[in-house]
């Protein structure tokens, strides 16, 4: 008897164990993915990342998840140790085109073709051909491809960010388009005019003379209605521009003369603030223009919107705008601005200028030593995320009810649950950044909810009140790599420009001098660096 329980007992382990195999054996991947995302410190109690793993293995993979700290103020040289020695995590992330490229020349990125992802990730494919999140990057999805790759190969995944155009707007003030009963310009033409108004026409009722246009950060829209934006005295520069399949300079733009000669007349009857060499922020913070808040001039285009956020949106209490605070502070709590479109020159050409630098700013990168077989995983465990928004927000907002609750407002706010002594990384949560995507889950659904708020309906409403409003407006850069005579020649160019454009807009040049400008910046490097700029774009492109 006691030799047939025995045998019973034997022959139920062996079925039990052989039923484990198959279940395993059913698994379409099963192993540990070691990842090394952006992190503000260790986790002190992980509650998150078992209920992911028990939520994949439903989906057939039966992965661990092995989340490495690395301080992120020493994140590169610690990363680099690891990668010295061996010890590299499966995924890490890489800051910037520098980075990438050191990487690569290494030998430590693995490499992957284009195809091979969109076959194991096909959602987030998707996701990036449809300009996501929410439709911001539609104008720069071929960019982001081709940021990810070097020698035609993927090294890195592209990363699209919900601030990827960071776009700078046009702000006028409220009570000086109502005091002069004028509407917010939409072609060049009108916008001249209107400057002419604002600095002749007494727009603050003072009965002084002391009134002026606009100042440094308005050139660049005058630029950008004649066909390129340079970023002249301003922010941004270097850019090159596709011209009938030909890579061009924003600084040789023949469009450019034409503008620099209406500025020169602008300046000459004082429209434009005499002191506008200087800038229009005198210190602080950045996107304050005090040219603007303190009433010298009408107009600005030196912050974003976001800045001048109105207070109380649709009755949800919020305080205004970092900057608008700073307007009506000195204009009176009642002071209003108003958002307008990027000008239309005469051949339909309109500024600003669409940013992408944050395009490999924290991307996803995946260890050379790395098998296809994990890399697609890798992937498919990621295009999971894309498609299940209740995995997101377990991932990267928490439990429901735990972590956070949904209030019962429009907006379907979450509400942390936390006190202010315990923050949600420590608990595991966002601490998959890296598995579900380089900062945020690439998932529509999850984006929707999460960008949901009051401030971006106000700005959705905002983009969609001009034709040339919207967040797809603007040029881009079609060169976003060094170039290798760059560090030699570009500097120099850059002071050359600055120099002349402003002798010409203040006379001491006549405009016709612009065209001496561009044989001599050509000659000065610029005809160099022009090739390379045609000989990367046919690499990458």
């Amino acid at each position: 008897m006691t030799k047939r329980i025995i045998t019973l007992v034997l022959a139920l382990a062996m079925l039990a164990t052989a039923c484990a195999f198959a279940v395993a054996e059913d698994y379409k991947w099963s192993g540990t993915i070691s990842v090394a995302q952006y992190a503000f410190g260790p986790i002190d109690d992980d509650q998150i990342t078992a209920l992911v793993e028990e939520r994949l293995r439903e989906y057939g993979y039966d992965v661990k998840f092995d989340i490495v700290y690395l301080e992120n103020s020493q994140y590169e040289t610690l990363l680099n140790l690891r990668l010295a020695n061996q010890e590299a995590p499966d995924i890490f992330r890489v800051n910037g085109g520098t980075m990438v490229d050191q990487y690569y020349q290494q030998g430590v990125l693995k490499s992957w073709t284009e195809e091979f992802f969109r076959e194991n990730a096909p959602d987030v494919a998707a996701f990036i051909d449809a300009g996501n999140p929410l439709q911001t990057n539609t104008n720069i999805v071929d960019a982001t491809w081709a940021m990810a790759k070097r020698d035609g190969k993927m090294v890195c995944l592209p990363l699209i960010s919900i601030n990827q155009g960071a776009l700078l707007n046009v702000i006028y003030n409220t009570q000086w388009l109502e005091k002069l009963g004028r509407e917010v310009p939409e072609t060049l033409d009108d916008f001249v005019d209107l400057m002419y108004a604002f600095t002749n026409d007494d727009p603050d009722g003072n009965g002084e003379n002391d009134t002026y246009g606009m100042s440094t950060t308005m050139l660049n829209i005058i630029f950008g209605a004649y066909g390129s934006w340079t970023g002249f005295m301003h922010m941004d520069t270097g850019f090159w521009y596709n011209v009938d399949g030909e890579i061009v300079s924003c600084d040789v733009m023949p469009g450019n003369k034409d503008a620099l000669a209406l500025l020169h007349q602008m300046y000459v009857d004082g429209v434009i603030d005499p002191e506008f060499v200087t800038g229009e922020n005198q210190g602080g913070y950045w996107a304050i223009s005090h040219s603007f808040v303190n009433g010298r001039i009408g107009v600005s285009h030196g912050a974003r919107m976001t800045h001048y956020t109105p207070a109380n949106l649709y009755g949800t209490g919020n305080q205004p705008g970092t900057v608008l605070q700073e307007f009506q502070a000195i204009q009176g709590p009642d002071a209003k601005v108003t958002i307008g479109p990027w000008i239309e020159g005469p051949d339909g050409h309109v500024g600003g200028f669409l940013r992408y630098t944050n395009t490999t700013l924290g991307a996803n990168a995946y260890n050379a030593k790395l098998s296809d077989e994990k890399l697609a995983a890798i992937f498919q465990i990621m295009n999971i995320f894309a498609t299940d928004k209740d995995l997101c927000v377990l991932a990267a907002n928490g439990i429901e009810g735990k972590h956070f609750e949904y209030l019962d407002d429009e907006f379907h706010t979450k509400k942390t649950l936390l006190d202010d002594s315990v923050k949600d990384w420590q608990l595991g949560v966002t601490r998959l950044r890296g598995i579900y995507g380089p900062e945020y889950p690439l998932n529509e659904a999850w984006m929707e909810e999460n960008y949901n708020s009051a401030i971006n309906k106000w700005m959705k409403e905002v983009q969609a009140s001009y034709k040339n409003l919207s967040v797809t407006t603007g040029y881009t850069n079609v060169v976003f790599d060094s170039l290798p005579s760059e560090s030699t020649y570009m500097s120099e160019l850059l002071t050359y420009r600055n120099e002349t454009w402003l002798k010409i807009i203040q006379g001491e040049l006549d405009v016709d001098y612009y065209d001496t400008y561009v044989e001599e910046w050509m000659n000065r490097g610029g005809a160099i660096l022009t090739e390379e700029a045609n000989e990367w774009y046919a690499a990458h492109y």
